[in-house]
């Protein structure tokens, strides 16, 4: 009897399927870090007695709810444009005799846009912020205009009466332009930095009171105001003179000039458009759905930031725009910046939000997002993003390409 069992328990042996041992992983290394924009190619060992393969990504090691299962049949897959988090993924394959393979050891990567470097306090809630030549410029509210380098604040220049809205920056002759509440217009000499500032001249106009300010060309600056708006010529800093005064029903809260072109956010009425011929000429007001609160463009599509969305608006035809779609947000969006494909947007209690641009009717996606108390400004240079909020502070992000 024992001699019979022993004889049917090799012949059940010698016919059950032996397990093939797991395939080794080749790409990408554990804890590789990637950014959303890559390709990520996932390579491992080649099998010849393999069938087909069998590949699961999971945001967990417990592989309970896979980001993505999919079947092959060669051993590699190139994967395009993963949201930011980390990631886990194994693989097993079935040979031609249909037995599986054990699992691939689970192996880990990461998928991240922005690394923080830096993070400096500010004294005032920072209400815009720019970078020129490794410095760093705060409109810090009621502190006025604060500058940082690498270190750390460095200068601090308020005249401790108004509030600090916005800047602009003259590359050419070294000036920063300050919108800067009653004062309206105020233009700093930063050629003596970083052992100095010193303010040139200024521009003050009854019952106005400046939220932002952009340079139209190298003579004329537009000033967006309280119920109006102004382009002033600087030319000689000596004498400043205005060349136009428009008022409007509401504030207007941001402006953005491209060539000849002036575009306004004017809060409840939206858009409107001048061009810069022998005078400013009026062209257009296009509305948008909430509060427009700032602005910014190309020579085609207009980004506005509408409060609780993000209004696209189609100005090919200045004359004539064409109001796309709004995209909403949560929070409220206050200060957008446009860096080639990408767009920044500041929104409040809704954090941080970055956004590719599409060629498509989604024109912008969603990308990455950062929560904050308060996000009010976003300046973009050379690989950095420079965040301002209201209890972080300047956070300085690189950005992972």
């Amino acid at each position: 009897m024992k001699k019979i069992l022993f004889l049917l328990l090799i012949v059940i042996f010698c016919n059950y399927p032996i397990k093939e041992e797991a395939v080794k992983i080749l790409k990408p290394s554990e804890d590789e870090i990637f950014s959303p924009f890559s390709e990520i190619e996932f390579l491992w060992e080649d099998k010849a007695s393999a069938l087909a393969y069998f590949f699961v990504l999971d945001d967990t090691n417990t592989f309970k709810t896979p980001v993505l299962e999919t079947t092959l049949t060669t051993n590699s897959l190139i994967l395009k444009e993963l949201k930011e988090g980390s990631y886990y993924f194994k693989v097993r394959y079935l040979t031609i005799d249909s037995v599986y393979s054990d699992w691939s050891e689970p192996r880990r990567l990461t998928v991240k846009l922005l690394d923080l470097q830096n993070n400096f306090k500010t004294a005032g809630y920072p209400n815009d912020i720019l970078v020129f030549n490794n410095y760093i410029f705060t409109a810090s509210s009621q502190a006025g205009l604060e500058v940082f380098n690498e270190q750390g604040k460095i200068l601090n220049f308020s005249d401790r009466r108004n509030v600090l809205y916005g800047l602009a920056l003259d590359t050419l002759r070294n000036f920063l332009y300050l919108a800067y509440g009653e004062k309206e217009l105020s233009i700093l000499n930063l050629a003596f930095l970083p052992d100095s500032l010193y303010e040139i001249n200024s521009l003050s106009w009854p019952i106005a009171y400046a939220y932002d300010v952009s340079i139209l060309n190298d003579s004329l600056v537009v000033i967006a105001a309280d119920r109006q708006f102004l382009v002033v010529n600087v030319k000689d800093t000596s004498f400043l003179y205005t060349i136009a005064q428009i008022y409007f029903p509401s504030s207007l809260r941001g402006s953005f000039t491209n060539k000849d072109f002036i575009y306004l956010a004017c809060e409840q009425e939206g858009v409107y458009i001048y061009q810069l011929t022998d005078t400013i000429s009026f062209l257009t007001n296009i509305d948008t759905p909430n509060n427009a609160r700032d602005l910014v463009g190309n020579d085609t599509l207009l980004f506005v930031a509408d409060g609780r969305g993000i209004s696209i608006i189609d100005i090919k035809d200045k004359k004539e725009p064409i109001f796309k779609k709004e995209i909403p947000i949560t929070g409220y969006c206050k200060k957008i910046y446009l860096a080639d494909s990408l767009l920044f947007a500041a929104c409040g209690d809704g954090g941080l939000k970055i956004y590719k641009l599409t060629n498509d009717e989604e024109y912008l996606k969603l990308i990455s997002e950062r929560k904050f108390s308060d996000c009010r400004a976003v300046f973009f240079d050379n690989r950095y993003l420079y965040v301002a909020t209201r209890d972080e502070g300047i956070l300085i992000y690189q950005l992972i390409y």
